[in-house]
């Protein structure tokens, strides 16, 4: 016999064990592998969980901020039209308020040319200075002595018409006239 097929069939297995020992080896790197890989993916599929629930609560934040960002802009574009109307009202009350100066300005401008005319209008008119007398008049009753003393205290004055003469039936004697006879 030879011995050749032996070494054949040896070659071969000893071949097949080489070849099982490195499959084994491999398949142990394998599986290495592989939970390294499963550890891998454990831990992405929990960092993808712990990103979307982060991805959640920053959306919740985000629409939060978004409500709040219109609630005050909402309060914001009120105050703005409240502002406006205020700043309307007193450009109103500005405009009227210097219109209403204008005119007492012009008004106190007439007044002020009015009392300048006035004052030159008396600066042509004579003096007038007030003097005061004493009078004395004596004379009999009737005869005028009081519508002369006026006329000459003020040459504007007139007399009134004077009265009709009093008959004697009527008109008692006076104490000083001497009684009349007819």
């Amino acid at each position: 016999m030879s011995f050749v097929p032996l070494i054949v069939v040896g070659a071969l297995a000893v071949g097949l064990a080489i070849a099982a020992i490195l499959l084994a080896l491999q398949s142990s790197k394998l599986k290495t592998q592989l939970e390294e890989v499963q550890v891998a993916h454990r831990d992405a599929r929990e960092q993808a969980d712990t990103h979307r629930i982060q991805t959640a609560e920053l959306q919740r934040q985000v629409a939060t901020l978004n409500a709040d960002r219109h609630a005050l802009q909402r309060a914001l574009e009120e105050e703005q039209a409240r502002a406006q109307a205020t700043f309307d009202e007193a450009q109103q009350s500005a405009q009227s308020l210097l219109t209403e100066r204008r005119e007492k300005e012009e008004f106190l401008d007439h007044q002020d040319k009015e009392i300048e005319w006035l004052r030159a209008e008396l600066e042509k008119r004579p003096k007038v200075s007030r003097k005061t007398y004493k009078i004395l008049t004596l004379g009999v009753s009737g005869t005028g002595k009081t519508a002369l003393t006026l006329k000459w205290a003020n040459p504007s004055w007139t007399s009134a018409p004077s009265r009709a003469p009093r008959s004697s039936a009527t008109s008692a004697p006076s104490a000083m006239s001497p009684a009349r006879t007819t």
